[in-house]
């Protein structure tokens, strides 16, 4: 319906519909932000410029996954500039966000700001990990992760993933529902226990039991507006990008990753590593 459809976050509503036809729904949701020791930061840095002046240590997950990049990487190339075909969901590799993101990197490696044991983080539970251990003074973290430990997160707080420009950016991973049944009055059934699982009470109380973030405005609002980190979420979410996928995603994640891996550990420039990755993708 126009009143659901209407009230979805933008990113649950793009990654659902092609052509202005429905093809799935998107019930939940979860985004990365920033996590900060409070003793450690003031202040939490809005742009990269804030963060490498800062000399504060910020870790996130940078090994890749089978050679594909990992998202926290693929929110700094989509924050500096970085885009992806809206209709086929590809990833697009172009020069210039590419040069910001990996300047970005090596002056972050050079001040200390990054440390090299980013490059054995495969995954956002390892890099949680390093981060409760005590060595860094910032890390990114799943929003349900922060939600389900933010009681014991006494000297911790949160913030917007620091950005080329300060804008907020962030990725939306989740799960969709999809009518799969040829028959009509199945298809009706379905499409009505969507409406009802998506209601505004019981898309806030399963998303709440289950841990999750809602895919509704109004849902979200039923969490409650008093708490500050309610508040914020409804920033992340209004801001969040669908992950892209689609022919090809993989192949330019593999390059984006190799681009990253060698500026990192020191075996290219900035300039070669994006020159490489561009060649290697036709452009």
């Amino acid at each position: 319906s126009a009143e659901l459809s209407d009230d979805l976050f933008p990113f649950a509503v793009n990654v659902g519909r092609f052509d202005k036809q429905w093809y799935a729904v998107q019930f939940e949701a979860d985004v990365q932000h920033l996590a900060y020791r409070t003793g450690k930061v003031r202040r939490p840095p809005s742009t990269w410029d804030e963060l490498l002046t800062s000399r504060a240590t910020y870790i996130f997950p940078a090994a890749g996954r089978e050679g594909v990049v990992n998202d926290a990487s693929l929110i700094q190339y989509l924050g500096a500039g970085g885009k992806f075909d809206q209709a086929t969901r590809q990833l697009l590799l172009e020069e210039q966000p590419l040069l910001r993101l990996l300047t970005f990197y090596r002056q972050g490696r050079l001040r200390g700001v990054i440390p090299p044991d980013v490059l054995t983080f495969d995954s956002m539970d390892v890099c949680w990990s390093a981060y409760l251990s005590g060595g860094a003074a910032m890390s990114n973290v799943y929003a349900t992760r922060y939600l389900a430990e933010q009681e014991a997160l006494k000297d911790s707080d949160f913030a917007s993933l620091p950005t080329w420009d300060g804008r907020v950016v962030t990725l939306s991973r989740g799960w969709a529902l999809a009518i799969v049944t040829a028959d009509p009055a199945h298809q009706t059934a379905a499409a009505q226990f969507i409406e009802w699982l998506l209601a505004p009470e019981n898309n806030a109380a399963w998303a709440q039991a289950a841990g999750r973030l809602p895919t509704r405005r109004s849902a979200l609002y039923v969490w409650g507006t008093e708490d500050e980190y309610s508040t914020f979420l409804q920033e992340q979410l209004e801001a969040a990008i669908f992950r892209p996928s689609g022919p090809g995603y993989v192949e330019a994640a593999q390059r984006l990753q190799q681009a990253v891996s060698d500026v990192l550990t020191g075996a290219a420039t900035p300039e070669e590593a994006a020159r490489q990755a561009l060649e290697a993708a036709g452009s």
